[in-house]
């Protein structure tokens, strides 16, 4: 059930040193969804149904845009 228990078993890390260590520095960071989930919402807004056309350059340029002017707005 969980992964990271069976990362710490004494065979495991016997045999894996390097790969245990490293997978239980990976499971370590908590999943946090926030930022990526308001930058989908942002990018919802931008590509409208009048704006359909945009090249997957463009969104990416007004978004990074966009970034830009919220932390300049922060400092």
């Amino acid at each position: 059930d969980d992964v990271r228990k069976w990362w710490l078993l004494p065979e495991q890390k016997r045999d894996y040193p390097n790969l245990s260590r490293m997978a239980l520095d990976i499971l370590s960071i908590p999943a946090m969804s926030a930022s990526i989930e308001r930058l989908f919402s942002s990018a919802n807004i931008t590509v409208s149904d009048r704006r359909n056309r945009l090249t997957p350059d463009i969104i990416e340029m007004i978004e990074s845009l966009k970034s830009w002017k919220k932390i300049e707005k922060a400092i």
